[in-house]
């Protein structure tokens, strides 16, 4: 992404991108998957496009302006896959996707209903990912309100770049209607001074839970370009404190966590999950690694068998019905994760 775009920059790629549109419409019209960046546009240019682009199956738009007035409307028969980061708009409103089934929504800019999405009718949607920074201009997200009356979802995914939570615990109550086709949960990057206790609300409001996956980390792969950062403040990090009630959950199969050090924090973590799945199989637990750039934090990991050994007991030791298996991976220089065979 070009940040460094000026607005006289994004308006010429913007004309641009409807003069190709406008020139070529029966090559638009055969597209199945579309790109389109840095430009700026009305908010009815994209809906515009969509009527033509028939078949377009894939989209992803990133660093698009389309102004802050209203939401951008999308509506397409067979979009699947929506991709949105850093998108100049008051929201996204899925209006009407019957066939969309994942949605990536990254860095957005606050709204003014205080959410990134709105959703319609997509009937077929399983997958939504979400992940930015907690500036400070953002409001802290209701997963209730966001979802809304939507209860299909299959997996989540949020990540927050090692700044503040922007996620906000909720009473089973209010939430568990909205999850209870959830399998699969991912935390991602979350900040390493903050407590894990919290996560757990997801847990006790998806019953259906299969998987829930947590990365800590404070390590900034991307940083905030400084233009984002003046534009919606830098918010400073604050523990997320959420008060446990007594629950049991009985699907989860699977705890799995990336950043893993053997500290009170997260063997008290993982001893409470075990405690609530009464089911659980397996506790994989894998070191701190960045995919994208290779960095590797240098960390307490258990990296001998001893430790290893040391580090099941830790979890175990006095548990009822200890877990079944306990597992290390340690991510290899190719970037596949590698099992230690004990």
């Amino acid at each position: 992404m070009d940040c460094l775009c000026t607005d006289g920059d994004m308006n010429r790629q913007g004309r641009h991108f409807l003069s190709c549109f406008s020139a070529c419409p029966r090559a638009f019209a055969g597209l199945t998957s579309m790109h389109v960046e840095s430009v700026k546009l009305r908010d009815s240019d994209i809906p515009s496009v969509l009527r033509t682009c028939q078949k377009l199956e894939c989209l992803s738009l990133l660093n698009c302006d389309t102004g802050r007035d209203r939401p951008l409307v999308l509506e397409h028969s067979q979009l699947a896959d929506l991709k949105l980061i850093t998108c100049n708009c008051d929201g996204v409103e899925l209006k009407w996707l019957p066939k969309l089934a994942q949605v990536i929504c990254q860095s957005w800019f606050p709204s003014r209903h205080g959410r990134p999405l709105l959703f319609g009718h997509v009937p077929q949607l399983r997958r939504l990912l979400l992940t930015t920074a907690g500036y400070a201009r953002y409001t802290t997200l209701k997963l209730s309100e966001l979802l809304v009356d939507y209860a299909m979802l299959g997996e989540l995914y949020l990540d927050f770049r090692s700044a503040r939570i922007w996620v906000q615990p909720e009473k089973k109550n209010e939430l568990a209607p909205l999850l209870q086709n959830l399998r699969i949960v991912n935390l991602g990057n979350i900040f390493e001074e903050c407590d894990l206790t919290w996560t757990l609300f997801l847990l006790q409001a998806a019953p259906l839970l299969k998987m829930l996956q947590i990365k800590v980390s404070n390590h900034e792969c991307i940083p905030v370009h400084q233009w984002l950062r003046k534009l919606v403040g830098v918010c400073k990090k604050e523990n997320m404190n959420w008060e446990l009630s007594d629950f049991k959950h009985s699907n989860l199969a699977v705890l799995d966590i990336t950043g893993f050090q053997p500290e009170d924090k997260f063997v008290g973590y993982i001893r409470r999950v075990m405690k609530i799945a009464v089911n659980l199989e397996q506790v994989a637990l894998h070191d701190d690694w960045c995919g994208d750039c290779g960095f590797r934090p240098v960390t307490r990991y258990p990296r001998t068998t001893e430790e290893r050994d040391k580090t099941r007991r830790k979890i175990s030791d006095g548990m009822m019905v200890p877990v079944k298996s306990v597992q290390f991976y340690q991510m290899s220089s190719d970037g596949r994760p590698f099992k230690f065979l004990e």
